[in-house]
């Protein structure tokens, strides 16, 4: 009796202690998501951090002080983990490096025009790293806003037809 009783203790132990993940406090420290700042930055930095079992990601982004272009910006980071947590499905990850991990830093450029009209450049860095499924994956969005005009222009509006073969 005294047998059974130390070896299902030390089943216990093990399986308790023997695991290949870590708690996600100590994944978090680890990770330490960041925003890379730059000089003369528009806006002030917010973030969206995330640490789960099967992924993490965090997601920086400026809040410009405008609530029509900061909404739409909202709306897009929002968009950017809504797609990664999607993309995962069922993902698993059973061991610390196997965790998915989605991060979008940001720049900023402030333009101004001859008429004293304001622009700002806004472009998310992203990447992607999906260990067990083989994917790392890195790509730029970029976005442009009118100030004086509070809202977002399209391609269409910023560049003219034709310019690539100037």
């Amino acid at each position: 009796c005294l047998a059974l009783l130390i070896s299902t203790a030390t089943l216990l132990l093990c399986i308790s202690g023997c695991s290949d993940r870590r708690s996600s406090d100590d994944v978090a420290k680890e990770l330490n998501f960041q925003h890379t700042a730059q000089d003369r930055e528009v806006g002030i930095t917010q973030s969206m951090i995330a640490y789960e079992d099967n992924y993490a990601y965090g997601i920086h982004y400026p809040s410009i002080g405008i609530d029509g272009i900061d909404n739409i910006i909202k709306n897009t980071v929002n968009g950017f983990a809504d797609s990664f947590i999607s993309e995962l499905g069922s993902y698993k990850a059973h061991k610390d490096e196997e965790l998915a991990i989605f991060t979008a830093d940001y720049k900023t450029y402030l333009i101004s025009d001859s008429s004293d009209h304001k622009y700002v450049s806004l472009v998310f860095e992203k990447k992607t790293s999906v260990p067990k499924n083989n994917i790392h994956r890195d790509s730029i969005r970029t976005m442009f806003f009118d100030l004086n005009g509070e809202k977002e222009l399209q391609f269409s509006e910023v560049f003219k037809s034709g310019a690539e073969n100037e």
